[in-house]
């Protein structure tokens, strides 16, 4: 099978990061507990396939989802090792999650690439194909774009960060998912509360610009919400 670029990227960035180790006299990576840890959970997949149901379907889970994680996981620990770095790493998620929730709002408002009778699904495929799985990663990726808003950035960065998070936001209600909802409202929650302490008029602006904005969101969106408390409205019940 061909690889894919963020395949390959990584692939190039681990040989970089243990060829440069390794000629500067350091072990090829950095142990940290959560690296072990992340290690022990895979000795425990690969160690319990032969015991599991479907046997290709454990290693091949393995193969083409855990093994990724770990390779990042890796390359993560080893480079993201001073606070200039982390900022440079959250810009990287907010601008590709941002441009990933723009392709979402884009295809939805031209009525492409929808599923179940009008629900986005994400254009790059992959993870973000299910559209559940594309406003959960939107959920946890929008509050980072947040509080770069709040960040002593310029007003042409700060502006970014927020045109990321309407897209985001956009992408999520797009999707039309419920888990995608609930979860929103539970960030939204705890980044409300967090916010509040600092900027607690511009948080009930925004809370109330909010409000006002609810009737401006799609129907089909409202109705399948509404499945949620009433299982009739949901075609598989």
């Amino acid at each position: 099978r061909v690889l894919h670029l963020a395949e390959v990227s990584a692939i190039f960035a681990l040989g970089a990061l243990i060829s440069g180790r390794l000629s500067r006299g350091l072990p090829i990576t950095r142990l940290t507990p959560e690296l072990i840890g992340v290690f022990g959970l895979a000795f425990v997949i690969l160690a319990t396939a032969p015991f599991s149901v479907w046997m290709g379907g454990a290693v091949a889970t393995f193969t083409d989802l855990y093994a990724k994680v770990v390779l990042i996981f890796v390359l993560m620990v080893n480079t993201l090792t001073s606070p200039r770095r982390m900022r440079q790493f959250v810009w990287l998620i907010v601008l590709a999650s941002g441009y990933i929730g723009m392709r979402a709002v884009l295809d939805y408002a031209r009525g492409i690439n929808l599923v179940e009778h009008g629900r986005v699904q994400g254009s790059v495929g992959g993870m973000f194909k299910n559209p559940n799985d594309l406003a959960l990663n939107m959920v946890a990726v929008l509050p980072l774009a947040v509080f770069l808003v709040f960040q002593p950035l310029t007003t042409a960065k700060r502006a970014l960060a927020a045109l990321c998070a309407v897209m985001m936001f956009g992408a999520i209600v797009a999707s039309h998912s419920r888990s995608g909802t609930v979860g929103l409202a539970a960030m939204g929650l705890v980044l409300g509360v967090q916010l509040f302490k600092r900027k607690p008029g511009l948080i009930v602006a925004t809370a109330f610009a909010g409000l006002l904005a609810l009737p401006l969101l799609p129907s089909s969106y409202w109705q399948r919400l509404a499945s949620i408390t009433n299982e009739s409205l949901d075609e598989t019940g």
